[in-house]
């Protein structure tokens, strides 16, 4: 059975497995939302994602933000991809310039969560993304039970790999990003990065 994307744009991704590939996947998936955000501004869609205005921080931005704050690898950022194509799919959720930070941001923590051996808390995450905890929490439920707790990428997986793979190996490389450490595993040992402007 062959799984096509729901999401699709003239400018789509495609990835690696690499982290020096991180900024150009940053850059194919932020051309991919950007392109949604056109898409769907107009229909007014209203969901738990929605915020009152347009954040200040552009997207590719906020996206390298939980890069580098948050561990994340070009796996998690592909599986990423792959959950925000299934809210796209249940027709409930549309990506705009509304949400499309937020359902980034609660994507990226249950990508992680689902597939890294070491990850921090959503408290941590609701600081590198500029939410309130009690509003990522509420994101997350929102998003499990949207997806119907179905977190397993295994089909999806190999063809969006393949599907940015191709992009990627035409663009040059570029500068690889400082390689960041484990999270610890005790809280208390957590700094905070600089808390962002509220995203709301």
């Amino acid at each position: 059975m062959t799984v096509t994307p729901a999401i699709r744009c003239k400018d789509s991704i495609n990835v690696y497995s690499s982290t020096k590939d991180l900024p150009v996947l940053v850059e194919k998936i932020t051309s991919l939302l950007e392109c949604l955000c056109k898409m769907h501004d107009s229909e007014g869609y209203e969901s738990v994602f929605d915020c009152a205005k347009v954040p200040v921080i552009g997207i590719k931005d906020y996206i390298m933000r939980l890069c580098l704050k948050g561990g994340c690898t070009t796996s998690a950022l592909i599986t990423m991809v792959v959950y925000i194509d299934r809210l796209f799919r249940v027709g409930k959720v549309r990506v705009t310039r509304y949400n499309v930070h937020r359902v980034v941001l609660v994507t990226f923590v249950a990508a992680i969560k689902s597939y890294s051996d070491a990850f921090y808390s959503n408290k941590y995450y609701c600081v590198v993304g500029g939410v309130q905890l009690r509003e990522l929490n509420k994101m997350e439920a929102a998003f499990l039970t949207l997806v119907n707790w179905n977190l397993l990428v295994d089909t999806e997986f190999p063809i969006y790999q393949l599907h940015f793979k191709t992009r990627l190996e035409r663009v040059p490389p570029k500068p690889q990003p400082r390689a960041l450490p484990a999270p610890p595993v005790a809280q208390g040992h957590l700094r905070c990065p600089p808390v962002l402007p509220p995203i709301h």
